[in-house]
């Protein structure tokens, strides 16, 4: 038996599977981030629905605080940045950190 934290071996087998990456490391703390790849999807889908969900409820917190602006009454509405998005003030100022990393991670998504 194992003497490894269960976290960690599940971490482990995740990033053996294809379905955990390396994604580089936070400038100001130096932690390691990683990010799920679309093996995800096929290979965990209980845990893909769980990140689609984590995933909206950051856009409302985003948008809630006036990072983001979207017609919520729409049945898929379209999610813009707004001027606050740009402001570093703001955004070190009123975001989490890991809010920072959602709305970092959301304006990379929508400039590709």
């Amino acid at each position: 038996m194992s003497d490894q934290d269960p976290k960690q071996e599940w971490f482990e087998q995740m990033i053996l599977e294809g379905v955990v990456e390396f994604s580089g490391m936070d400038e100001e703390t130096g932690e390691m981030l990683y990010n799920f790849t679309p093996d995800v999807i096929e290979k965990h889908p209980d845990i893909f629905e769980r990140m689609v969900a984590e995933i909206q409820k950051e856009i409302y917190i985003l948008w809630e605080k006036g990072f983001l602006e979207m017609d919520i009454a729409s049945e898929n509405p379209l999610v813009q940045i707004t001027p606050k998005a740009l402001n570093e003030e703001a955004i070190r100022t009123e975001l989490t950190r890991d809010e920072q990393r959602s709305l970092q991670l959301i304006m990379m998504y929508m400039s590709t």
